[in-house]
């Protein structure tokens, strides 16, 4: 129980310290309001654990206030999200006079483009106007600059390689749970090659490494 109750307090700290981001601040808040009874509780909190993990997932989502549409009935916030954290793994362009939202929607349009210009209608309302603009410019036109963004021949363009091995990660995972969440939101099959983006950020792991060589005081070159 003294476990869980720091578990819970840590929770708390973390949603109190993400509401001051506008973009989080409603589920922040969500989160205080379910965590609030156990933090107040003076007496023993009566446990569901010994019924199992789903009984436990019951027992949070009962505390969830009625006017709260929980996350996996809301694909569009979900998607919303994935696009946001993108960015972020973005950021790392800004030095280089890069927009990481121009970025990311261009990458969004790389891997919609498979399916047709068509593919994005479904998303457009989920998307803030400029991130809206810009993924309908870039699959309109095909000579758009924003396509150059575009991974080629399987590869990302060389201005966009992550600085290190952590970034490239960040940004794999980030491209990924973007392209899952327009998939689910749309209903459209997970592509059998997978998502163009995804794609192209593996190769820059698999290809590229800065850690130590085991068995030596220095690391190999960054292709090999």
């Amino acid at each position: 129980p003294e476990a869980g109750l720091r578990l819970v307090a840590l929770m708390a700290d973390t949603a109190a310290t993400i509401r001051y981001d506008a973009r989080f601040r409603p589920r922040a808040d969500v989160l205080l309001a379910m965590i609030d009874p156990v933090l107040r509780r003076t007496g023993p909190d009566p446990s569901v654990a010994h019924y199992g993990d789903e009984a436990v997932l019951q027992a949070w989502l009962a505390r969830c206030p009625p006017h709260v549409t929980l996350p996996d009935a809301s694909p569009g916030e979900h998607f919303q999200h994935a696009v946001y954290d993108l960015v972020e793994t973005l950021g790392f362009l800004v030095p280089k006079g890069a927009e990481p939202r121009a970025v990311a929607a261009s990458l969004l349009a790389a891997d919609l483009s498979v399916f047709g210009p068509r593919a994005a209608d479904p998303l457009y309302p989920w998307l803030d106007p400029e991130l809206r603009h810009i993924l309908h410019v870039v699959l309109s036109d095909p000579s758009h600059p924003l396509r150059g963004c575009w991974p080629r021949s399987g590869r990302l363009p060389s201005a966009l390689n992550p600085p290190d091995r952590a970034g490239a990660a960040a940004l794999l995972g980030a491209a990924y749970a973007m392209g899952l969440a327009w998939c689910n939101l749309t209903g459209t099959p997970t592509p059998e090659r997978g998502f163009t983006t995804a794609a192209a950020v593996v190769h820059c792991l698999t290809h590229e490494r800065d850690d130590p060589v085991p068995g030596t005081s220095g690391t190999f070159p960054r292709h090999f």
